[in-house]
């Protein structure tokens, strides 16, 4: 939500055209994402204000950005309103199903063609906190496991 309470354009061209592009966000480009959560008109491009730019996606419309290493394309099932204590809408999750995965060459781990797997440390992806935090992801004690 917008702190005027408005939905964030994000989520209203989700609702209105059922598609959207994930963007795995990368420490190579998260100044500029950062720049993207700007409260802007909806008429203005946060991509552009941001110096970001864009690649056609395969299923949809929505393009995908170039910066990011993996993109998923996504389709919308279903959207759940979180209210605060106060009955006030707070939030809303949306949940989609992947229909088209783009990813770059650099971050696949070596090895398996036959079956690709993302390298997390060549991808160094970034996760946000909320408000303007971000934490890089991968960058605690890894636990190797075996698959039981």
């Amino acid at each position: 939500m917008k702190s005027n309470g408005e939905k964030k354009d994000t989520l209203v061209n989700i609702e209105q055209t059922n598609e959207w592009v994930f963007n795995v966000l990368s420490d190579s480009y998260v100044e500029q994402a950062n720049k993207c959560s700007e409260e802007l008109s909806p008429n203005i491009s946060e991509v552009d204000e941001a110096l970001l730019s864009t690649l056609p996606s395969v299923s949809m419309e929505t393009p995908r950005l170039a910066e990011a290493m993996v993109a998923m394309e996504c389709v919308l099932e279903s959207t759940k309103e979180l209210f605060n204590d106060e009955g006030t809408h707070t939030t809303t999750i949306v949940m989609g199903k992947i229909v088209r995965f783009h990813i770059h060459t650099s971050v696949l781990k070596d090895g398996n063609r036959d079956r690709p797997t993302v390298d997390l440390h060549k991808l160094r992806s970034v996760g946000r906190a909320g408000d303007i935090t971000y934490w890089p992801v991968g960058e605690g004690k890894e636990l190797k496991l075996s698959r039981p």
